[in-house]
């Protein structure tokens, strides 16, 4: 209470163009520095399927779905795990000459186990014995994301009857402001932040020939190679680094802002800071460029924000605008 009480009076005394300190607070001030720092913009997105992780499952023979193992969508399997069983007359017939051509002539079962092969069967191709139903394997490890057969369907030869799709690399399709296309380059880093999960890493993979004219965006790809948790179809937020140059560089605790107008406390000796109106680019969360106003190794009051209350604009510490009130 007696710090506000303090405060109160501090800012009661102010002078209309330098602000009095006397050794009431011991202010931090920071050094404008020169660095050579990256410009980093946030866009926005959504995880999809990485197209070249999908893959269609059908038959290259007329079937009907016996029993079906793999029953629900989005479940997970492992290449190799039977999907459903079949009775495929076609299919069925070769096994019965597969086991007739076993005991003729290398030739003959070489030949049968040929047709086999060629029909997506191998595991049938292997043996020597006829077989009157038989199960079909997934052909890779992946999330079942498409399904349309059931027991007792038919299916038909060459139809998509699932589709397997591999996550362990995703892609998000970020929304990116057409101005800044022309500094995007594929294989650039990037980060990525979906909310609930940690913050993945990922590369710009390309840059989509089209725009959407209503939000005056370019879709990019961005791919994240390796992935463990995340899912499609979630909402994304992507940092990329756009340019590195040399910059003055200023914390956003030193700045403060009205409207649109940027200002920073510089001291002036004797324990005195004044207002300096500066012009300056947000280039992070933390940190903005100084354009106009300030120069290399200028100091200016850290944590500015502390100096301000709104008896100071009634004395006209600030150029002010009757209709902005909001800082």
């Amino acid at each position: 209470m007696k710090l506000w009480t303090l405060l109160l009076f501090f800012v009661l005394t102010l002078q209309a163009e330098i602000l009095q300190v006397r050794q009431l607070f011991n202010f931090k001030t920071v050094t404008v520095e020169k660095r050579v720092s990256a410009e980093t913009k946030t866009y926005y997105g959504k995880t999809a399927v990485d197209e070249s992780r999908v893959r269609d499952v059908a038959l290259r023979f007329d079937a009907f779905v016996t029993r079906l193992y793999a029953d629900k969508k989005f479940m997970k399997v492992q290449k190799g795990d039977p999907l459903f069983r079949l009775y495929a007359k076609e299919v069925v017939s070769l096994t019965e000459e597969l086991a007739i051509s076993a005991k003729l002539s290398a030739s003959a079962l070489r030949n049968a186990r040929r047709k086999l092969r060629l029909l997506g069967v191998p595991r049938l191709a292997a043996q020597k014995k006829a077989v009157e139903s038989f199960d079909y394997f997934a052909p890779s490890d992946g999330y079942i994301i498409s399904k349309k057969i059931n027991e007792g369907s038919f299916a038909k030869r060459g139809e998509r009857l699932m589709q397997l799709a591999d996550f362990s690399r995703l892609w998000v399709i970020a929304d990116v402001y057409q101005k800044d296309i022309a500094v995007l380059h594929e294989g650039m880093p990037a980060k990525i932040k979906v909310e609930g999960y940690p913050e993945v890493k990922g590369r710009v993979g390309f840059l989509y020939p089209t725009v959407d004219t209503a939000k005056e965006t370019v879709p990019v790809r961005i791919v994240i190679d390796k992935n463990d948790k995340l899912f499609p179809g979630l909402f994304a937020r992507v940092k990329i680094a756009l340019r590195q140059k040399e910059q003055l560089i200023l914390p956003k605790t030193a700045l403060l802002q009205k409207g649109d107008k940027l200002y920073v406390f510089v001291p002036e000796g004797a324990g005195t800071f004044s207002p300096r109106q500066i012009k300056a680019r947000r280039i992070d969360s933390r940190h903005f460029a100084v354009l106009e106003g300030l120069k290399e190794g200028d100091k200016v009051v850290d944590k500015a924000l502390f100096l301000l209350d709104s008896d100071a604009l009634t004395n006209g510490l600030y150029e002010s605008d009757e209709e902005d009130e909001d800082w």
